[in-house]
């Protein structure tokens, strides 16, 4: 699961439906400061302390691993059903015990 980050440059994510965690932080075409949105609320990113951007910061890794973690899940998901194929192709030379 990624967050919904974005800026001028880059195109808005699909938003997710768990909100205790989203976390957005624009910046206009105009030369304006960047705000985060977090839990339908804007604050000025540039007054925030570097306490709260450091767990901002985190948020954003954990998100990522998150993502990776459900990629390789999708892997050994696909690998475990292809494994399984193969033991019933083979067993089918196999007799069964009575």
């Amino acid at each position: 699961m990624k967050l919904p980050w974005s800026s001028s440059q880059t195109p808005p994510e699909k938003p997710t439906n768990k909100k205790s965690t989203q976390a957005n932080i624009k910046t206009s075409s105009k030369i304006e400061s960047p705000v985060l949105r977090f839990n339908g609320k804007n604050y000025d990113a540039n007054s925030l302390s570097d306490e709260i951007l450091g767990l901002i910061r985190s948020l954003r890794v954990a998100d990522e691993q998150i993502s990776r973690k459900k990629d390789a899940m999708k892997v050994l998901a696909i690998a475990r059903n292809s494994i399984g194929k193969q033991i019933k192709e083979k067993l089918k030379t196999v007799s069964p015990i009575p």
